[in-house]
């Protein structure tokens, strides 16, 4: 009887044991997330006007811990994209070479583009690019590309995310999964 008693006790204590590790919890905010977002438009373009037809949003979530920059493009009124990124700028600040073409400055992000109206994915990156965007959104901005706008056919400044724009970017990798 006390052998039956034990193994009771024993089994209702490992079911609830296992039923607490398997229950989640409340979920906290993890504090190396951040999400950021700008309207992009042809006039917002830096070095020359984009396409005037060309509108659309690009939503950004930082992932520190994972050391990821998950994305959401969205775009109408343009060609086919052919590109798009993330880049350093200044709002407002336009440097034009000698030529009086504007000069070229690498992406510190590459995005997949909207070829279809739409893109999402996740780009590894280095955890002080992370950090930047993190604490100065607004000296980077995001840019799609197409042939007839080479330059840029719409684009935007980003900043920190008002409401619930955090939950227009999927998280489409296993290590990016909420």
């Amino acid at each position: 009887m006390k052998h039956t008693r034990l193994s009771l006790v024993l089994s209702f204590a490992l079911v609830a044991a296992s039923s607490f590790a398997i229950t989640p919890g409340p979920v906290k905010a993890d504090p190396g997330n951040r999400a950021l977002s700008t309207p992009l438009t042809g006039t917002a373009e830096l070095y020359q006007r984009g396409d005037p037809n060309g509108r659309g949003e690009a939503y950004i979530s930082l992932d520190q811990v994972e050391g990821e920059i998950c994305f959401r493009l969205e775009v109408e009124g343009i060609a086919t994209p052919t590109a798009a990124g993330i880049y350093v700028a200044t709002a407002g600040v336009t440097e034009l070479a000698p030529t009086g073409s504007a000069v070229a400055r690498p992406a510190v992000a590459q995005l997949v583009p909207p070829t279809h109206g739409s893109s999402q994915g996740c780009v590894a990156a280095d955890t002080r690019l992370i950090q930047a965007l993190r604490y100065h959104p607004e000296a980077y901005y995001v840019n799609v590309y197409n042939a007839e706008f080479p330059n840029g056919a719409v684009g935007g400044q980003l900043g920190i995310a008002g409401g619930n724009n955090w939950l227009l970017v999927p998280k489409t990798r296993p290590c990016c999964q909420q």
